[in-house]
């Protein structure tokens, strides 16, 4: 009796019933589905070529990962949980090819439900070579000027090559591969600095990017200047004695550090005859002598010896001395 009441109410508006339960289900998946979002993820293509053959566009390539999944869980997705390669190591030779592209996730993001992955292109085409080794020349990159007066004049780099790896048409066009750069402004003395190689192609692998010692020298630029109608002074002139006429002259040429060369002036008596000895009046012919710094090395002179001519002062020259010294006391 209690079943058939039971089966009765059950069967009783029974249209209706089955109505609520199907708008009931509806809403349900209707709610499911608008709380299902979706976020894209710009994603770096990495190109596994563990085989025979490497890629040739030296371009870095990407791919658009799209994740579809609830409004909560795809704020816990991130850039750095989703990595994409293409696998080259099972292309047998040279050419064009296209690979599927591979999509690694964190796996704790599988977990969640719904959870829907999709990649933009699914394939992509890809140039390959035999791949070959090389070993390059490291060059050096020095910008910035020294100070003034003064010059790189060698770079040295510690090990000298390189070994890469890339495709053989872009290694044999290949000469050199650059550090990073090496600032000499207002240099003036020699140095050492450690520095990495820069990439030249996202093509070719550098097996050891550094560092890289590199030394500097730095030398002061030589400058030669001539100097003309320097006069000749007469050192340990005896009171007795004058030089009769002029001074004679000489040209000298010196070569020292431009910085201090280029506004050198010759002070006086630095270029002298000795006559010290001499106590007679006459001609005599004198060897010319120097007295510069040590660091002005003279390249030319125009004579070696000069001749002075040197007479008796006049008495009335000496009295007229003495009184000048007289006023002047």
């Amino acid at each position: 009796m209690k079943l058939k009441q039971l089966t009765e109410k059950l069967l009783d508006k029974w249209f209706i019933k089955l109505l609520c339960l199907a708008i009931a289900i509806g809403l349900y998946v209707f709610h499911q589905v608008s709380a299902i979002e979706k976020r894209s993820f710009v994603v770096p293509l990495t190109m596994i070529e563990n085989g025979s053959v490497t890629h040739v566009d030296g371009k870095k390539k990407s791919v658009t990962v799209t994740i579809r999944a609830n409004a909560d869980q795809i704020t816990q997705v991130h850039s750095s949980d989703i990595s994409a390669s293409v696998n080259l190591d099972a292309l047998p030779k040279s050419g064009e090819y296209s690979v599927p592209v591979n999509i690694d996730i964190n796996p704790d993001l599988l977990l969640n439900n719904p959870f829907e992955i999709k990649v933009s292109p699914e394939y992509v085409k890809v140039q390959v070579e035999k791949k070959s080794v090389a070993y390059i020349k490291v060059s050096p990159s020095i910008v910035g000027e020294c100070l003034h007066g003064y010059e790189v004049t060698k770079v040295q780099v510690e090990p000298e090559y390189v070994e890469v790896i890339g495709p053989e048409s872009l290694l044999q066009n290949t000469a050199e591969i650059k550090t990073e750069m090496i600032e000499v402004d207002n240099a003036r003395s020699s140095f050492t600095i450690n520095v990495n190689c820069k990439e030249i192609s996202n093509a070719i692998d550098i097996k050891n990017k550094g560092p890289y010692a590199v030394t500097v020298e730095i030398d002061a630029i030589e400058l030669q200047k001539d100097f003309e109608k320097v006069p000749v002074d007469l050192k340990g002139l005896n009171a007795n004695l004058s030089l009769k006429g002029t001074a004679p002259e000489i040209t000298l040429k010196l070569e020292g550090n431009m910085a201090s060369l280029e506004t050198y002036e010759i002070p006086k008596n630095a270029i002298y005859v000795d006559v010290s000895t001499i106590h007679e009046p006459g001609t005599y012919e004198l060897p010319v002598l120097i007295s510069l710094p040590s660091y002005y090395k003279v390249l030319e002179k125009s004579v070696e010896n000069v001749s002075v001519t040197l007479e008796e002062v006049s008495l009335s020259s000496a009295v007229y001395d003495a009184n000048a010294n007289m006023i002047l006391e």
